[in-house]
């Protein structure tokens, strides 16, 4: 159990004239509330002359004539019901870089994490006089504040770290360094401050596992995974434990995995392990979490009702539903969150619930452009689907030292846009990359292949729509006139009377309706397309 203050405190220790700081970081927050056990620890940082709340620890000045020096604040722990239970304080220098066997108790250098100097503590039932001190004489009735990371602590801890419980419910702990000859490296230091509650008597309470749901309940095998739980109880986790097995084999095996304590509620902890993607092969892990308290024992899933994950090959196909309210479809790919494929659906976009899916594809085995194959492509279904409302797609694309070429290429992403394969040929959708995520975002009418393609610059009859006739009745056959052409453009369409019924803004797409969105008249249309200095002109006839 880690205890909370009133409010956050740091060290801070003046050297020299330059005023350099030793700043020290707690584990201090807001009190406690009680816990399921019925007790509680408030630690409050007061100070020495006034018995303020203090916000800061100061040792002051630092002479060259003077060796000891007490800080002017003292902690004020605060409990109750503490029968049968100890108190502890002690630090976590987890990150320091010295030798690892050296003692690494007190306050280390921030900027090295090599260098410390000691500190000490002393408990009393009552506040002390104004004159109380450390010194070279008192010292050796002082104690140092232990580091949990010495290869020694578990064997001295209860020698070492224990304070001082008193029968008014009130600890005044009061804290010192020593600088010999007033000299230190100058520079930031800090630490890390715990009080700890530990519970003596039996303990017939389990733990409480339960899942961190998974975004998604199948994984590809070039991603890592990282399964998690959170743990609760009302003294504290000692361990979890992952059991687990692909479906075809016969025995578990097992991995400690890594346990967080929630500093906002310290009976609350997060289990994590995380497997790299060389670690993965395809097929049905089956998998159960145990939680320890030391005492005893509780597991999400088990040996004989598991939790199952799916690893899949790149190429399968993944599915989810979307609603007519609309929703987001995603496939993961990748190490990163960022490396993902998503599909966007506004509401209204799809009339009724419709099972998506989404079978990336080896773009080898596609056509390619300009001796160019795609760098990533999907095929989306169910196939012919047609869209109420444009939805929104993002491809990823590979660029994993982020230098702005696109992985196994020459290509820069730059040039990357948004492609449909109509059957014969490789069609122009435009898009927006993203070279922060690594994405190719645009706005897609149906459900076809698409991939990810160098768009270069537009020829004139490439800009052209290849549809010389459409016929928009939604029976997915021939719905809609794309053109080629991406980035800031416009697109007017006019009737034979020279009106125009619809204007088009950076959307290649033409549906067959008007302005109105009502479905125009079966006849001969003339579209306008304007792209940075380009006019290009044509018709499209349209026919009910």
């Amino acid at each position: 159990m880690i205890a909370h203050s009133k409010k956050p405190s740091e060290i801070k220790q003046r050297t020299g004239e330059n005023m350099n700081f030793l700043k020290v970081a707690f584990i201090l927050g807001m009190a406690l509330a009680k816990s399921a056990l019925g007790y509680s620890l408030e630690v409050e940082l007061r100070n020495v002359g006034d018995n303020q709340l203090s916000s800061i620890i100061d040792f002051g000045r630092v002479r060259t004539n003077k060796t000891h020096w007490l800080a002017k604040q003292y902690h004020k722990l605060i409990y109750q019901d503490m029968e049968y239970k100890e108190i502890h304080i002690y630090t976590d220098n987890s990150d320091w870089q010295g030798e690892k066997d050296l003692d690494r108790s007190g306050l280390i250098l921030s900027s090295t994490l090599k260098t410390r100097v000691p500190l000490y503590w002393l408990d009393f039932p009552s506040t002390q006089a104004q004159d109380f001190t450390l010194t070279e004489e008192t010292e050796s009735s002082w104690k140092t504040i232990e580091d949990k990371n010495n290869k020694d602590f578990t064997q001295r801890k209860k020698e070492t770290t224990s304070v001082k419980i008193n029968s008014n419910g009130t600890t005044y702990l009061y804290l010192g360094t020593k600088i010999p000859n007033g000299k230190s490296a100058p520079g930031k230091y800090k630490t890390k401050i715990i009080f700890e509650v530990i519970n003596l008597a039996p303990d017939t309470k389990a733990p409480r596992v339960s899942q961190i749901q998974q975004n998604k309940k199948a994984f590809f095998a070039n991603e890592t995974i990282s399964f998690k739980a959170k743990l609760e109880d009302d003294t504290q986790i000692k361990s979890a434990t992952l059991f687990y097995k692909y479906k075809e084999e016969s025995d578990f095996k097992s991995r400690p995995m890594t346990l967080t304590q929630n500093i906002q509620n310290p009976f609350e902890y997060l289990a994590q392990i995380t497997f790299a993607k060389q670690e993965l092969k395809e097929g049905e892990i089956e998998y159960y979490i145990v939680g320890d308290d030391g005492f005893n024992k509780t597991s999400l899933g088990n040996i004989q009702v598991p939790i199952k994950l799916e690893i899949l090959n790149e190429f399968s196909p993944v599915t989810d539903s979307i609603s007519s309210s609309g929703g987001k479809f995603r496939v993961q790919e990748g190490d990163s969150s960022g490396n993902a494929t998503e599909l966007i659906f506004p509401a209204g976009s799809i009339r009724n619930e419709i099972k998506i899916s989404a079978k990336k594809l080896n773009a080898q085995a596609l056509p390619s452009m300009n001796g160019q194959v795609a760098v990533n492509s999907f095929e989306f279904g169910p196939e012919g689907t047609i869209f109420n409302r444009p939805i929104t797609m993002k491809l990823n694309y590979s660029d994993s030292d982020q230098d702005g070429i696109v992985d196994g290429t020459n290509l820069n992403e730059k040039e990357l846009r948004l492609f449909w394969y109509d059957g014969f040929s490789w069609r122009n959708l435009g898009g927006k990359v993203d070279e922060n995520t690594n994405t190719v975002t645009g706005e897609v009418s149906h459900f076809s292949i698409y991939g990810l393609l160098p768009a270069g610059e537009s020829k004139t009859d490439e800009i052209r729509t290849k549809e010389k006739i459409i016929t928009p009745n939604g029976d997915g056959i021939n719905d809609f006139a794309q053109f080629g052409v991406s980035g800031q453009f416009e697109i007017n369409i006019y009737n034979s009377s020279g009106k125009r019924i619809k204007k088009i803004e950076n959307n290649n797409i033409w549906d067959g309706k008007n302005d109105s969105g009502e479905t125009a008249q079966s006849g001969v249309y003339l579209y306008q397309i304007k792209t940075g200095e380009t006019l290009v002109s044509g018709t499209i006839g349209v026919a009910k």
